[in-house]
């Protein structure tokens, strides 16, 4: 037995020194392949980090231009607090060419400053440098600073675009907007029922609160979500008598050289300027008030579908400079896209006080379809071509009713030389207010 268990011993012994002799020396030479692979990857570790860093350098120049690359942008923007400072915007050269008149080319370049205070408090502006018409014009369209409390709700102070229906705030840029020029209802900086439009692009100096939110329920199986804004501003102001005469005075004397009228100066006695008949609303020139009294409003959206939008707004407060005078502006909007058609169409109604008494009312509308023959040829399973593919066609109608009704049909063509590079080409229909047909090409960009 003891001979046995003696033999069984010898033969552990030998198995543990062999264990401990002979393998040692293979696992050093493991040991050292082990280090060399790790030392080898820990360096392509490193040269992968490196690749990674030049990528998001060069991530700008390879994003999707348009609204995607926008959108990329600014999720990048607040995603990375090391990206404190960038630059957007949009510019347009254009073309215009009414019947009556002479030709004439513009430019408009407009710089969008976005800066991350911190990761709640961005800061926003825009200066518009604008080279068209008679002298050229520098102004900053809006500067302000938002502040986001949660996922439901921002609050922005300053000078801002105004949400009353959603051109103002979304649509009026050159590189976004179908066609060279703006819907009827609106105009440009000035005031109301002026040389184009009810009112003009809205931008005003105060405090805004906006925000959005999913609804709890299922509609045509998603989920509806709501948006919404309500601000307080400085509002309008009267604008001066002098500066309306002046305005009216201008157009007398048009149509009395186009042989429309007899004399200028009988439209002029006929209209009562000067005597209190020539009351107007000037919005967004001044960034102080001229009384005590705020203007208030908002707007409402409900998306029922992702592809449908219905919004509604409202604007009201005092203008004079003793803030007796009230105005009160309605407005709705709505868009659709529907396959290749997208459909969209606005309402806006104005009313206000006059110094002479009683009340003046402004109301107008456009509606506007446009098609893109791409998706249009491939819904109808038809093969396109490399033109066809960028191009779009854009119709719209707009009519305002006052004082002086207006009327205007604009067909168009766009041709996307990159997705947010288009060139347009218009013609503008147009009747009332001594208006002329006029010729639009415009070539836009946004970056």
């Amino acid at each position: 037995m003891s001979n046995r268990f003696e033999r069984w011993a010898w033969c552990a012994g030998l198995l543990g020194a062999l264990a401990l002799v002979t393998p040692a020396e293979g696992w050093a030479d493991d040991l050292s392949d082990l280090k060399a692979l790790v030392v080898d990857q820990s360096d392509q570790i490193r040269a992968l980090q490196d690749q990674v860093r030049k990528l998001e350098d060069q991530s700008d120049s390879t994003i999707r231009p348009g609204v995607d690359a926008v959108d990329q942008r600014i999720v990048d923007f607040e995603n990375h607090p090391s990206s404190k400072l960038f630059i957007s915007g949009y510019g347009a050269a254009g073309y215009n060419d009414p019947d009556r008149g002479d030709g004439s080319f513009g430019m408009l370049f407009v710089p969008i400053f976005h800066y991350q205070l911190s990761e709640r408090l961005h800061l926003t502006g825009e200066v518009e440098f604008d080279l068209r018409g008679s002298e050229s014009a520098v102004e900053v369209e809006y500067a302000q600073i938002d502040f986001l409390v949660n996922d439901y709700l921002t609050v922005t102070a300053g000078k801002f675009l105004l949400p009353f229906n959603a051109f103002s705030e979304r649509i009026h840029p050159a590189w976004i907007n179908k066609l060279p020029s703006l819907p009827p209802i609106y105009g440009t900086h000035g005031g109301s029922g002026g040389s184009g439009g009810i009112i003009p692009v809205l931008s005003d100096t105060g405090v805004q609160f906006r925000g959005g939110a999913r609804l709890p329920w299922l509609l045509a199986g998603e989920e509806p979500r709501i948006n919404y804004s309500f601000y307080v501003t400085n509002g309008p102001r009267i604008e001066p008598e002098s500066e309306v005469a002046e305005r009216f005075e201008g157009l007398a004397e048009f149509l009395e050289d186009d042989g429309a009228i007899m004399s200028a100066d009988d439209l002029l006695d006929a209209l009562e300027l000067g005597h209190g008949g020539g009351t107007e609303i000037e919005f967004g020139e001044t960034l102080s008030d001229n009384n005590s009294n705020k203007a208030m409003g908002g707007r409402i959206g409900l998306l029922p579908i992702h592809s449908l939008e219905i919004g509604g707004s409202f604007m009201r407060g005092g203008f004079d400079d003793a803030g007796d005078l009230d105005f009160r502006m309605f407005g709705f909007d709505a868009g659709y896209k529907i396959g290749p058609l997208d459909l969209r169409g606005e309402y806006i109604s104005l009313e206000f006080d006059r110094e002479s008494g009683g009340t003046e009312s402004l109301d107008g509308f456009y509606a506007q379809a446009a098609l893109k023959l791409r998706d249009t040829l491939a819904y109808l399973d038809v093969p396109g071509s490399s033109f066809v593919d960028r191009t779009e066609l854009v119709l719209r109608y707009g009519q305002v009713d006052g004082a002086t009704d207006y009327e205007e049909w604009t067909p168009g063509l766009v041709y996307w030389i990159r997705p947010s590079v288009p060139l347009k080409l218009a013609y503008s229909f147009r009747n009332g207010r001594g208006s002329a047909d006029e010729l639009q090409l415009q070539l836009a960009f946004g970056f």
